[in-house]
């Protein structure tokens, strides 16, 4: 039989890796208006590499915090499921689908005044995987692999950032 202080030291292990998931999903829910901060008018065609930049935190801000719990990175990368062979197929599955659809709206929006192509671009491809990797790769993973914790609170809760974060998100299609 386990010890009053022993639950309370695995529960205490369980939780703090996930709580630190939701620490850096809510304050990944600002890093955009800090990277606009940072870098407000970056000049032509660079507007993409802030994004990435603002993501590319995102993702080291939510491996960092999980770190800090004493969850390895590495560990908390695999709990994603993106090391080795079983990530290729779905890698080379979503180039093939949306490399092309990617190239087509860069070309049409070439010609629309309005839109950047390389916006367009980084929301029709790098945007999604960025989300993707973060929300339900690294969070869902960590949360359920590595915490133990249940898998539908473990959906739900990085779905509701995801939804707050996008929740007041730009006013047109273009924004």
């Amino acid at each position: 039989m386990q010890s009053p202080h022993g639950a309370a030291q695995d529960r205490m292990t369980r939780w703090t890796p996930a709580a630190a998931v939701l620490i850096a999903l809510a304050l990944s829910t600002q890093s955009g208006e800090l990277g606009r901060a940072l870098m407000p008018d970056p000049p032509y065609g660079l507007s993409i590499l802030r994004l990435l930049l603002i993501s590319l935190f995102d993702v080291a801000l939510l491996l960092g915090l999980v770190w800090l719990t004493g969850v390895r990175p590495g560990a908390a990368w695999g709990s994603a499921g993106l090391t080795g062979a079983p990530l290729r197929g779905p890698v080379l599955a979503a180039l093939a689908v949306f490399l092309p659809a990617t190239v087509i709206a860069h070309v049409v929006a070439g010609g629309l005044a309005s839109v950047e192509p390389q916006r367009l671009a980084w929301g029709a491809m790098g945007a999604p995987l960025a989300e993707e990797i973060l929300y339900r790769g690294l969070a869902l993973g960590v949360m359920v692999r590595l915490c133990g914790l249940p898998f539908w609170p473990s959906l739900v809760a990085p779905a509701l950032n995801f939804g707050l974060a996008h929740l007041w998100q730009g006013e047109t299609f273009a924004d």
